[in-house]
């Protein structure tokens, strides 16, 4: 292929980067992430999972890892 060719662009290899630093700003985001976090951890134990609970550290980087996921998929669509 020569250089002045235009190559096309599959829209569907589109990457983006993910954005670990979003937050919930309104109530309806955080009750929306406190019940995604409760389905994940009572889906963990309903099929055994996890042998032993989280540690207090490690909820609260769960937390914040789940927060940062809905809240960078919520901005982009």
């Amino acid at each position: 292929m020569s250089s002045n060719q235009i190559q096309e662009v599959d829209p569907r290899s589109y990457r983006r980067h993910f954005n670990q630093w979003r937050f919930p700003v309104s109530l309806n985001c955080h009750l929306c992430i406190s019940e995604v976090i409760d389905r994940f951890t009572k889906v963990e134990k309903e099929r055994g999972l996890r042998s032993r609970e989280r540690k207090r550290s490690d909820l609260w980087i769960l937390r914040h890892t789940i927060e940062a996921l809905i809240c960078d998929l919520a901005h982009h669509h």
